[in-house]
């Protein structure tokens, strides 16, 4: 596992910690969901998507917005990266008009890292693909979200919890160069 895998996996590890057996997890085509594909142990089916054949940016946030009206009983939750969620983002706004309690997990490296590293194994400059990113928490409360920095491991771990109890959702920004991931 590479350096970034590992931080990738400790934050599967938490959200598996605190997301119960039937949690539905949405992810966009993102390196962390690259790596929950085999670092995010699920018990049961139906319970793991991403576009992974397509690998279309954006879909996560739609998609769990839509499988939380579809199956309102079970908690859901999105994964995107920096970059992927600004493609949908204003479905935040949706999703605060319906009262959706949904975690919505974004993993910014303020990149598109993927292609970011293949355009460097190719030597082909970097042309649009480190887009600077908004200031996310800003962004979710003017979309009437919550929104919240992961501060540490316990951090995340909580403010999963009271996203999938709060009466709205929670975008919910884990920032790869946290120091706390790399401990």
């Amino acid at each position: 596992m590479t350096g970034v895998e590992k931080m990738h996996a400790r934050v599967w590890k938490i959200l598996r910690s605190v997301l119960p057996a039937d949690a539905i997890v949405m992810g966009d085509a993102s390196q962390i969901v690259y790596t929950g594909s085999f670092a995010m142990p699920m018990e049961m089916e139906r319970c793991w998507y991403y576009s992974g054949t397509y690998c279309a940016l954006g879909v996560a946030l739609p998609m769990a917005v839509g499988a939380k009206i579809g199956a309102p009983h079970r908690p859901v939750v999105a994964v995107a990266g920096d970059g992927g969620i600004m493609f949908t983002i204003n479905e935040l706004a949706t999703a605060a008009e319906e009262r959706i309690a949904l975690p919505v997990i974004v993993w910014n490296n303020d990149a598109l890292m993927a292609i970011v590293e293949q355009m460097d194994q190719r030597q082909i400059p970097r042309i649009g693909v480190e887009p600077k990113s908004p200031d996310f928490i800003k962004v979710a409360e003017g979309l009437a979200c919550h929104g919240v920095r992961a501060a540490s491991a316990e951090h995340l771990a909580q403010c999963v919890r009271d996203a999938l109890a709060a009466d709205r959702p929670t975008l919910i920004e884990v920032r790869q160069d946290s120091p706390w991931l790399m401990a």
